[in-house]
């Protein structure tokens, strides 16, 4: 018996979701491409609508198959561009909000900085719904990746001035700094000078290290940062939660480590039933 086969008038888009379809794959997740250009603005849409469709077309997979757009924090042109995203997500199941790139340029002041504030993580993913989208389409994304800024002079913990970076007119960015996963996080948060510290505008912890006689401020999510996010779904009746990746914690036997890992596990859900490894 032949095997159903995906096309599409795209070619390669035609032999992309077929590798899908052979490994088994029921979800595509799409990105939205960094500054576009204005003839790339209705392609992404097409795209989206010509994946759908084309994977659709399998008979079997009509009720598991699943098709989402990575889109940026806030639907107000960030750097990563502008995009008709009422469109884009009547054309897919979800838009993945990612949980990334608040500060790539930043304009008033060069200090290392949350990488997902609660209150902008609550207001851009507001903006998509005042927007049109659908909230129930909205999964709102939460990182297990963190921020390592180095640097150039370190006021107090909280206030790490950053080299000059200039991104797209603004004087410093957060590309400076490197992403690092939850487990190294924790690793270095031991052998930090400071401890962990909570900003409360933020409310994120940080922590700074010194090697190399440069201080590093590390910023990041966790249990508690996460928990507090949790409930914007509720608040704003989203779609849900996802993670930003499960390969960033760490699956040892080591028994802090499985505490380390079931507890960011749990905080993505904190008033269901306890997530256990």
């Amino acid at each position: 018996m032949k095997a159903c086969r995906i096309t599409s008038t795209n070619a390669a888009l035609s032999d992309e979701l077929n590798a899908l379809y052979d490994h088994f794959e029921q979800e595509v997740s799409e990105s939205t491409p960094s500054a576009p250009e204005a003839s790339a603005k209705p392609m992404s849409e097409v795209t989206i609508t010509d994946i759908r469709s084309a994977f659709l077309k399998v008979n079997h997979m009509d009720q598991l198959a699943r098709v989402t757009m990575n889109v940026p924090w806030s639907p107000n042109c960030t750097s990563d561009g502008c995009y008709d995203f009422v469109s884009i997500a009547k054309s897919c199941d979800f838009l993945f909000v990612m949980p990334s790139d608040f500060d790539r340029q930043k304009w008033d002041y060069c200090f290392a900085k949350a990488n997902a504030p609660y209150d902008q993580t609550y207001a851009g993913l507001s903006a998509y719904i005042k927007l049109g989208v659908d909230s129930r389409k909205l999964i709102m994304g939460i990182s297990w990746l963190g921020l390592d800024y180095p640097c150039t002079q370190l006021f107090e913990p909280g206030r790490c001035k950053l080299r000059e970076y200039q991104f797209r007119g603004s004087r410093c960015s957060s590309f400076v700094a490197t992403w690092i996963p939850y487990k190294q996080i924790m690793e270095l948060l031991l052998r930090s000078i400071t401890g962990r510290y909570w900003d409360d505008n933020y409310k994120s912890p940080y922590f700074v290290y010194k090697v190399n006689n440069i201080y590093h401020e590390v910023w990041y999510d966790d249990p508690e940062s996460i928990s507090l996010r949790s409930t914007i779904v509720r608040k704003l009746n989203l779609g849900g939660l996802g993670a930003w990746s499960g390969n960033s914690l760490s699956y040892s036997v080591n028994p802090i480590e499985a505490m380390q890992t079931e507890e960011m596990w749990n905080a993505l859900s904190p008033i269901r039933r306890k997530w256990r490894i």
